[in-house]
């Protein structure tokens, strides 16, 4: 027993030491430098670059209560002439025109004919989304049972050309 003892231990503890070795020919491969997969993602067109979005552009979002719309046409580098239908059934909507400006994600949104409504949207180059909460000011343009609160909206279609072609519910040319 003794030499089995002998033998057995020994053995065993070449076997574990040898288990948490690295060869040396299988040297794990470096991490990629932090931020390359994003850099790699702006550079196929995947994402946008931040420093480079634009607002301008159609948007839309259809369901069975109805079509929600968005248009931004630029002004300048980072102001656009806005406006936005939000449908909540045939008589329940919201819809208003007004002023953006554009910096980094967020989009600081100002309408303007029924009272003043400030707020602050976010957009990551794909889809604008209103925040969860509005100030009363905000419900001068929405019908009582509608609000603009948590209304997202996906691109449809880049550029001031497809903005000025989107209808409003109530008005012919909604960024017009």
């Amino acid at each position: 027993m003794k030499f089995c003892v002998r033998i057995f231990f020994p053995a065993l503890l070449i076997i574990l030491t040898g288990c948490g070795s690295i060869n040396r020919d299988e040297q794990p491969k470096a991490e990629p430098k932090p931020g390359s997969l994003e850099a790699a993602a702006i550079e196929t067109g995947a994402i946008p670059e931040l420093g480079r979005l634009s607002l301008a552009g159609s948007y839309e979002l259809r369901s069975e209560i109805g079509t929600d719309r968005f248009c931004a046409v630029s002004i300048d580098e980072k102001v656009y002439r806005i406006g936005i239908v939000a449908t909540f059934g045939p008589n329940a909507y919201c819809e208003g025109q007004g002023r953006a400006a554009l910096s980094g994600e967020k989009v600081l949104i100002r309408l303007s004919g029924k009272g003043k409504c400030s707020l602050t949207a976010s957009f990551d180059g794909a889809e604008i989304r209103f925040p969860g909460r509005l100030s009363e000011d905000c419900k001068s343009y929405c019908t009582p049972r509608a609000s603009l609160a948590g209304v997202s909206l996906p691109l449809m279609e880049e550029g001031n050309d497809p903005a000025m072609r989107v209808a409003g519910r109530n008005m012919e040319k909604l960024c017009g």
